[in-house]
């Protein structure tokens, strides 16, 4: 009854806000809410922060988790305070016998200020993110224990598809695995679909975890739309320890978010221009880059994160497009570093072999 509580007034703060902020987007952002809260109701059953087990013969598992943070900037570009709700809920299951572990999973952000969105006086003030993410994982040395271990609890690896915005609801069934993905990500406030490639290699406890909209293999594999924009690139690394420990989840992460104008990258690169000039001025406020360390419990509910937001000297997209003398995107801010506290809810189902 308590997670009903909590589901129903996230709800209805939800709706209220998208109706005052974006009134042009309400009726569809109405729909995905709503849709989102019955997926919700639907696992109230389930116990939270903890595997349940549901005994079957393919390994089949759903969740729903969420990540809610509240960041304080340094720096008066940003709104204070920026703040970060994201809602995942995936389903996977083994096919092809047990060495091939596709997944898919659903993916609801609304933000304001930081990666994504623009600086502090620009509207809208709220956006929103939904995400279609489809995985396939292909693992080895996967035993009766590690996916069992998982089930009971004894076990926190998550099954990663796309960014840190949210903690995954699934768990990789592996000891050593390779994912290869791609992203569908809908921007309310821009209308448009982005198509964004992933790459994960996971061993034991680490996990090395990359995206990107057009770089190699992804536009070789038609992974991405390889227009060099908006979630344009990003990596984590992680470490996942014991659920009962302390701290179980440590991310390093990079990410870089840019402005978009039809074929304005590579226009540029032909007039050996040194950075990428929009049609529209305001494109320039999306440009921003990322550098973040996570520290946190997620099977506790609880994590805080530092940023280091546009620094100009160790921004990874600028480093590559120098080192090919690509034009880069220009980031229109001063760097700033900032802190943030996170709220974990996972609920997961899992099925045992």
């Amino acid at each position: 009854m308590k997670v009903v509580l909590i589901i129903l007034v996230d709800y209805l703060l939800f709706v209220v806000n998208m109706k005052v902020y974006m009134p042009q987007h309400f009726n569809y952002i109405r729909i995905c809410a709503i849709s989102l809260l019955i997926f919700c109701a639907s696992f109230c059953n389930a116990q939270l922060e903890q595997s349940a087990i549901t005994p079957n013969n393919n390994g089949l598992q759903y969740g729903f988790s969420i990540k809610a943070s509240i960041e304080l900037p340094a720096k008066k570009d940003e709104p204070c305070p920026m703040f970060r709700i994201a809602a995942n809920a995936g389903v996977a299951s083994f096919f092809l016998g047990d060495w091939m572990y596709p997944a898919v999973n659903g993916e609801i952000m609304l933000y304001r200020g930081g990666i994504g969105a623009k600086g502090r006086t620009d509207k809208p003030l709220l956006f929103a993110d939904a995400t279609l993410a489809l995985t396939a994982t292909a693992g080895a040395l996967k035993t009766r224990s590690v996916l069992n271990n998982a089930v009971r609890g004894m076990r926190n690896i998550p099954l990663y598809y796309f960014s840190d915005h949210v903690f995954p609801a699934l768990q990789n069934p592996f000891e050593t695995s390779l994912s290869l993905g791609t992203n569908f990500v809908y921007s309310v406030e821009r209308r448009s679909v982005q198509q964004v490639g992933f790459l994960n290699g996971h061993h034991n406890m680490v996990q090395l975890s990359y995206y990107n909209d057009g770089a190699f293999p992804f536009s070789t594999l038609r992974l991405g739309d390889a227009f060099d924009r908006y979630y344009t690139g990003g990596g984590i690394v992680s470490f996942h320890g014991a659920p009962n420990t302390f701290l179980n989840l440590i991310e390093i992460s990079y990410k870089k978010f840019t402005g978009f104008t039809l074929s304005a990258f590579e226009a540029s690169n032909k007039m050996n221009l040194p950075y990428v000039v929009y049609k529209r001025q305001g494109e320039t406020a999306y440009n921003k880059s990322v550098w973040g360390l996570n520290l946190a419990n997620a099977t506790g509910g609880y994590g805080m994160r530092l940023n280091y937001y546009n620094s100009i000297k160790y921004d990874a997209q600028h480093m590559i497009h120098w080192g090919r003398f690509d034009s880069y995107h220009i980031v229109p801010y001063k760097g700033f570093v900032s802190i943030a506290g996170s709220y974990y809810h996972i609920n997961q189902n899992m099925g045992s072999l």
